[in-house]
């Protein structure tokens, strides 16, 4: 419409008309453009993400705190032993072997016989020799129990407030085929054997001074090696060198009498099976008389010797009538009755209470026994005997 209003004024007009219209469509044009930068300007349009690794201010993260595992509990001794003289009421824990769940067995145990008023443990743990007449003494890396083990044995006793005594014991299966036992040996040569047994005795005293334990035993029922005086009272004073503890030795209930190296020791040890003269289904009062002729024998050597005396092994067979041997392991054809041994466990504590200055009931395993009341054997826990054992040790 304005080109066809500016042909009617002539040419002059129409070049005039012309830049006009050329102003105003730059003028336009430039209002556009300057309209859209400012709507993008407002617009904030998101950057695609860098990969690059930006600076950022450095801080060393707070460690986490190891969570504290709560400590497993355990059954402390009732009464806890506080000088050497104090009585021994023990029980004898004998262990073969590196169980697998040795640890798990040894606290199970442990936190059991606490209970029953136990305050000493015996470790028993097997030494080796090839047969009876051998000259070497060895240790079985697989019956042994390990350093580390006997360590942790320790260690969860004395936990508990248990006393410990350590006692290695010559193991008999080899000496069966000729029907003998560890009293009977005959080294071949004794000066080689005594060698080879004291240094194995010596690295047990030096783990036992290094635990911390209390009473070492350096033997156990060598009933014919038992006039080697000199090589006995060699090896006591070598074990007293590595060793602060009380020192010990345990002779067997027929021989007691006769050992020439009790003035070294600390105190006399007798593993007391001695055979009790009472019919198979005696009484309590029956087994007590039956065990005085045994308990004046001990009067009579403690008065001599004047020394205390403990029952390094005292127990008996679940079995009929097996006080009147129970130094027999196993009677064969014998019908199981474990009111025998309840009752043998309560006669002995009532006839030699007042006569010894410690008992350690034989025996007990850190497995425990799968069916006791079929169980023939020594080991008192499941049975009847066991509880037997809480009424001995009550504190009065």
């Amino acid at each position: 419409m304005i080109m066809i209003v500016f042909k009617r004024h002539g040419a002059r007009r129409l070049v005039w008309a012309y830049l006009v219209t050329g102003v105003i469509i730059l003028t336009i044009a430039t209002g556009i453009i300057i309209s859209s930068q400012e709507v993008f300007a407002k617009e904030e349009i998101p950057l695609p993400p860098t990969t690059e690794i930006q600076e950022t201010e450095s801080v060393t993260p707070k460690p986490t705190p190891t969570p504290t595992l709560p400590a497993i509990p355990v059954v402390k001794v009732t009464k806890p032993r506080q000088a050497q003289n104090d009585f021994q009421a023990g029980v004898a824990v004998l262990v073969y072997g590196n169980d697998q769940k040795f640890e798990v067995k040894t606290r199970k145990l442990f936190d059991r016989l606490a209970s029953l008023k136990v305050n000493s443990l015996s470790l028993v743990f097997p030494l080796f020799q090839d047969n009876w007449t051998s000259s070497t003494v060895w240790v079985d890396k697989e019956k042994t129990p390990s350093e580390e083990n006997l360590r942790l044995f320790i260690r969860e006793a004395h936990k508990r407030g248990f006393t410990v005594m350590l006692k290695p014991l010559l193991d008999e299966k080899s000496f069966k085929v000729d029907e003998k036992w560890r009293g009977s040996i005959q080294p071949d040569d004794r000066t080689t054997w005594f060698e080879s047994y004291t240094n194995l005795i010596l690295d047990y005293a030096k783990l036992a001074q290094e635990e911390d334990v209390e009473i070492f035993d350096i033997g156990t029922e060598f009933t014919s090696l038992e006039k080697e005086t000199e090589q006995w009272q060699e090896l006591i004073q070598e074990v007293r060198k590595i060793f602060s503890g009380q020192v010990t030795y345990s002779s067997n209930w027929d021989n007691y009498q006769n050992v020439s190296f009790w003035e070294e020791l600390d105190f006399i040890g007798i593993d007391a099976f001695f055979p009790l003269d009472a019919p198979n289904e005696a009484t309590i009062e029956q087994l007590i008389i039956a065990w005085q002729p045994w308990v004046k024998q001990m009067e009579k050597f403690r008065a001599l010797s004047g020394k205390e005396i403990v029952l390094t092994e005292l127990g008996t067979r679940s079995q009929l009538g097996s006080f009147q041997k129970p130094y027999v392991w196993y009677a064969t054809g014998v019908p199981i009755d474990l009111e025998t041994q309840r009752k043998y466990y309560e006669a002995s504590w009532l006839a030699t209470k007042d006569l010894v200055n410690g008992i350690y009931w034989w025996a007990v395993a850190l497995e425990l026994p799968k069916d006791p009341y079929n169980d023939p054997g020594f080991n008192p826990l499941g049975k009847p005997a066991e509880q037997e054992i809480a009424k001995c040790y009550k504190p009065d």
